[in-house]
């Protein structure tokens, strides 16, 4: 890959090129940052993002123009909704204003501007997943995303095939992004254009971020800040922004890429007080791992496309002879988002669970509409069932387990901190803080923080309130077992209750080093235990037997 700065200088000159031939349809000079973006001919993929007012929507359309001097070429832009396309200060409404006293030419039923080269722009939007088949028959040079994290990753990724060229036509393939961080895409885009290294004090350098793929493909990254473009009006600009909520305010100031967007669900989640690490259960609990005699539960939403995957979670609630009777704890979670069937699917359930382990699941629940895979699932000795159905099911009882109680105590796991939810997920120390596998339940965390209500339609009611439709897999099966109320947890045994209830005066401490009772105590406490014994033995009785 080329140096940053090399190709900096190169770009600059390409660009001054690009933009001779196509210097009547962009009346802008470029900001270095907006510069370093534009000369990116020799990456096919990458993304301008960060902090809003970084002039990254005029960037997007001054790439798309970049060549309407060649036949043929032919571009599109898009945004997630229409209303939002044609917006004032959107994409459409600035080229208008940029092409309108130019030779170019408007079609407003195509939504797409001709050139005198032959050349095409055309803008388009993708409200809904299945609008990405509306480009279907497309052949573009150019594809750019307008405010990416927007749209979803399968009607990005499903784009590429519709970026292709013929041989005669001297242009780059080139797919660009220009976003702020967060939105429902946020974690997506994340993992796919931003660098490990990356940090947003590093947001100033004039430099090109690039990131190697596991498969040997490049993206590369641009951050912009407010400042990186002088020409807006930052003071006034600023001012808008203080009326936002801390956190779109922090992204949208900073451009940190590692602040989460909050959903409007599941706002009692606390990643602090939520998230532990086995080190400190065990700590609590003395043992490594969920004891056999917990009482668990698997609860698995179907799917398999890597928009809709497979999500198996799994759920263990504290005994009531351990140190946090009735906790919940979500210790185990597996996304499967290709090749599923349900034959691979439960191999890999029985692959990781023991054989105690299936024998104290007194939950196995699947989502409804998977029926034929339930018959497989029950034919593999996998005994799932339907949960009922509701989109809001399960939604109260799980904001209530994430909702802190106890504020005035100690946090159980982390005494710096104060209060206790009742539900806790079980993460690999590693990736306490930045989670990116099943091992730290990413999918399940990035779901909780992005949970959110769809948008209501016109004339519906809001009793018609249904959460988005899409990044739920994880947080259907959590649901579902908060609408059972979790496992139960095991209880006392008869022992157990006995020493629970004997009073305190006699009853002998069960510390190691605890001296041993004198025969004075022994006997006050058998006498209490055979009174007690006999009450217990009388209440339960028939009472027919002595008719």
């Amino acid at each position: 890959m080329t140096d940053p700065i090399h190709n900096q200088i190169l770009g600059g000159f390409a660009l001054a090129g690009a933009l001779t031939e196509t210097a009547n349809y962009q009346p802008v000079t470029p900001h270095p940052k907006q510069a370093l973006f534009l000369a990116l001919d020799d990456v096919e993929e990458a993304l301008f993002g960060g902090a809003t007012g970084g002039g990254k929507t005029i960037s997007l359309l001054a790439d798309a123009l970049k060549y309407v001097h060649v036949p043929h070429y032919s571009a599109l832009l898009l945004r997630r909704t229409f209303p939002e396309l044609k917006q004032e200060g959107g994409l459409i409404a600035v080229a208008h204003e940029w092409l309108s006293s130019t030779d170019a030419k408007w079609n407003e039923q195509d939504k797409t501007w001709s050139f005198p080269s032959g050349a095409t722009l055309k803008f388009g939007y993708m409200d809904n997943e299945n609008d990405k088949y509306r480009y279907q028959g497309g052949e573009y040079h150019y594809i750019g995303f307008d405010e990416l994290t927007q749209f979803s990753e399968s009607q990005y990724t499903y784009l590429f095939s519709r970026l292709r060229r013929r041989e005669d036509i001297p242009v780059p393939l080139r797919i660009r992004g220009a976003t702020n961080p967060g939105g429902i895409g946020g974690k997506w885009v994340f993992d796919r254009f931003i660098p490990e290294e990356f940090t947003p004090a590093q947001a100033r350098e004039l430099k090109v971020w690039y990131k190697t793929h596991d498969d040997g493909h490049v993206t590369a990254f641009v951050p912009s800040l407010l400042d990186d473009n002088p020409s807006l009006d930052r003071d006034s600009y600023m001012r808008s922004l203080m009326q936002l909520d801390e956190i779109t305010r922090a992204q949208y100031i900073s451009g940190d890429w590692l602040i989460q967007v909050r959903g409007d669900i599941l706002y009692t989640y606390s990643e602090a007080h939520s998230v532990i690490t086995w080190e400190m259960f065990e700590e609590v609990f003395g043992y490594g791992a969920i004891p056999d005699h917990w009482k668990k539960g698997v609860y698995l939403d179907w799917g398999t496309t890597v928009e809709h995957p497979c999500a198996i979670s799994w759920f263990a609630t504290a005994a009531q002879n351990s140190p946090l009777p009735g906790a919940v704890f979500l210790y185990r979670g597996i996304l499967l988002d290709h090749e599923c069937t349900a034959v691979r699917v439960a191999h890999r359930i029985r692959d990781v669970m023991t054989v105690q382990e299936r024998q104290a699941c007194r939950a196995w629940q699947m989502s409804h509409e998977a029926s034929s895979e339930r018959m497989e699932f029950n034919m593999q000795g996998l005994p799932f069932s339907s949960w009922p159905t509701g989109k809001r099911r399960g939604i109260e009882q799980l904001k209530n387990a994430f909702d802190l109680t106890m504020t005035d105590r100690s946090h159980p796991f982390k005494p710096s901190l104060t209060g206790r939810p009742a539900l806790y997920l079980i993460v690999d120390s590693n990736e306490l803080v930045n989670h990116k596998t099943d091992a730290g339940l990413s999918r399940w965390r990035s779901e909780f923080m992005a949970y959110h209500w769809d948008r209501l339609k016109s004339g519906e009611a809001m009793t018609q309130l249904v959460p988005y439709p899409l990044y739920n897999d994880a947080v259907d099966t959590v649901r579902a077992a908060a609408a059972d109320y979790w496992p139960y947890s095991a209880q006392l045994t008869a022992a157990e209750q006995l020493y629970r209830d004997m009073p305190e005066a006699i009853k002998p401490s069960l510390a190691p080093d605890a001296p041993k009772p004198t025969v004075n105590e022994l006997m006050g406490q058998q006498l209490w235990l055979n009174q007690e014994i006999e009450k217990r033995t009388q209440k339960k009785r028939d009472p027919m037997e002595f008719r």
